[in-house]
């Protein structure tokens, strides 16, 4: 089932792609109403196995079990990411209405409870939200923010280079609506415009450069 789960949204996002704009609001509506269905069969799916891997009679031999069908639950999330992303990047903030809805099945997917790829997939729709909306997405910064600084300590490489890259992206597009956010932050300026975002976190520093010319210390 999740196989097939996985398959069936990878050609979904491979028609949003070669659909772009032609797709009306009713469908996409269709697909985002399809979206948080799957997303919620699989959390529900994970509790069931938590609850299992709990019970008495548990062995090795399932926890294997259960660990290959939590990774392809990680698949799934994953090709949610990209129908998301695509959807973010063809109708930019025309979708933000849909994120909106989106944002409470979400934004759970940021807990230290959850997988290192469901965290990370959580944070590169954000970071895509934050690039190709700009601006408007500024509204979303008091919600995913603290998230993607807390990421930068994560122990997995690709959820930390997920998180620096948002911030990288707010800090270049928010503008004075960054400043509020850059508590534990310093930044480094160059003639040419470019600045490096040093994020602190704990005795962790990671580095980002990005192009940001209106940013005025």
């Amino acid at each position: 089932e999740t196989q097939i789960c996985a398959s069936i949204l990878e050609s979904l996002n491979e028609s949003i792609q070669m659909s772009g704009t032609l797709l009306d609001e009713g469908q996409v509506r269709y697909i985002v109403e399809g979206i948080k269905e799957v997303i919620t069969a699989s959390s529900n799916r994970r509790t069931e196995r938590t609850e299992r891997a709990n019970a008495e009679d548990f062995d090795s031999e399932e926890d294997e079990l259960l660990r290959e069908e939590n990774e392809q639950e990680d698949e799934i999330f994953d090709q949610v990411g990209d129908c998301l992303g695509t959807l973010v990047k063809t109708f930019k903030t025309y979708f933000l209405p849909f994120f909106d809805e989106l944002s409470v099945y979400l934004t759970p997917m940021l807990g230290k409870d959850k997988t290192s790829e469901e965290r990370r997939v959580t944070i590169c729709i954000f970071d895509d939200v934050a690039e190709h909306c700009r601006e408007a997405a500024v509204r979303y910064y008091d919600t995913y923010l603290p998230s993607l600084l807390e990421a930068c300590a994560s122990e997995n490489p690709d959820v930390r280079q997920a998180a620096v890259y948002g911030i990288g992206i707010c800090a270049e597009f928010g503008g004075s609506s960054f400043r509020p956010h850059t508590g534990g932050m310093c930044f480094t300026h160059y003639e040419s415009g470019y600045f490096i975002v040093a994020v602190v976190v704990d005795v962790d520093i990671f580095f980002m450069q990005r192009h940001c010319p209106d940013y005025t210390m």
